[in-house]
């Protein structure tokens, strides 16, 4: 399901703030990997991040607000290999 931008910047808002950086530029994801609120969806960016979903749609998860939270590329690849696990924050 695509995002609307209020969605995307409401997830964005989850992210944790990081001490003396602009909390509209930079945060966090829950395994402590910065993001850049310009590089969402971007694959190719260093500071890029998605949107997922805590529970899975597979496990009866859902695109409520409480279900998803941002995380960087880096967090999405390690959790694939199970080296992170995701939740809410």
């Amino acid at each position: 399901m695509p995002f609307s931008n209020n969605q995307i910047q409401q997830i964005w808002k989850k992210g944790i703030i990081i001490p003396g950086y602009n909390p509209n530029k930079y945060r966090r994801d829950s395994a402590g990997e910065w993001m850049e609120r310009s590089e969402y969806d971007n694959k190719n960016s260093e500071f890029g991040w998605k949107i997922i979903r805590v529970v899975p749609k597979s496990e009866g998860g859902t695109d409520e607000l409480s279900n998803l939270e941002p995380m960087s590329r880096e967090s999405i690849a390690a959790k694939a290999y199970g080296l992170v696990a995701c939740g809410a924050v």
